[in-house]
């Protein structure tokens, strides 16, 4: 009579070898994964390799179970990894699923490997901004650089910043900015950027219109904001303040351009 003992042995035995390979061989493609988590199709290879062990996983020693967790980060690891080189799915829900895997998975796999990922997947650009015609962009420019020349008390310069004589200073009209804001006088410091300049609108090839939201400080005294109504006039090929005046109700009615700030 056949020993169905022996028999059952030897399968079980042969059954353990195949297993043991098939693991080892988990191993080694989990291991090429993780070093290469963006590579295309790695997901998928491993995919197939878990699925050939999957049903003795529970029979598994611990260092083997160790094992299955390892492929299964890392073939995650993978799929967001091609997932990113793609550009399937947004680069926020990437990070989301990325770091759900390195919370979970821990230290299973290398923090290389979770770097790698992060650095395909694409940054978030903010919207683009408008954009500006080139005589915004150069008035603007214009402008800045003739609030640079009042800080650093370059008379001269900020002078040359202005239309000669000036379209209208605050209800005034055809007047010298010198006669108006007497070198003498000039103390405050003027905090103006790109950002403070706003509602500009080109109203003809050689005019810029925009409101200055900007602040300024007296020495001694706390910083206030300003609003002024800006008109630049282009002559020759520079960009020069024409009009200055208050941004809600201006005083320079009559003026090409002058409108109130709203």
């Amino acid at each position: 009579m056949e020993d169905t003992h022996d028999f059952d042995w030897g399968v079980r035995f042969r059954q353990s070898v195949k297993f043991s390979g098939n693991v080892i061989e988990l191993e080694k493609q989990a291991r090429g994964v993780e070093e290469n988590p963006t590579a295309p199709g790695g997901a998928e290879k491993l995919d197939r390799a878990l699925q050939e062990v999957a049903e003795r996983e529970t029979e598994a020693a611990p260092e083997k179970r160790l094992a299955f967790r390892k492929a299964r980060a890392a073939r995650d690891l993978a799929r967001i990894g091609e997932s990113a080189k793609s550009q399937k799915e947004s680069p926020e829900e990437l990070r989301t699923k990325l770091a759900a895997l390195q919370s979970s998975s821990g230290s299973l796999l290398k923090a290389e490997s979770y770097r790698k990922v992060a650095d395909t997947i694409r940054p978030t650009l903010p919207p683009p901004e408008p954009q500006k015609s080139d005589a915004i962009s150069q008035a603007t420019r214009a402008y800045l650089s003739a609030m640079d020349a009042y800080n650093a008390r370059a008379n001269s310069k900020y002078d040359q910043a202005f239309t000669h004589p000036l379209e209208c200073f605050y209800g005034n009209k055809n007047v010298e900015i010198e006669d108006k804001r007497a070198h003498s006088g000039r103390t405050t410091t003027l905090k103006v950027s790109a950002s403070d300049l706003t509602k500009a609108a080109k109203l003809a090839d050689d005019t810029v219109r925009f409101c200055d939201a900007g602040s300024y400080q007296i020495p001694g005294a706390a910083q206030r904001k300003h609003e002024k109504l800006i008109i630049m006039r282009k002559q020759d090929s520079a960009w020069l303040i024409a009009v200055e005046d208050f941004a809600m109700n201006p005083r320079c009615a009559g003026v090409p351009g002058v409108e109130p700030c709203t």
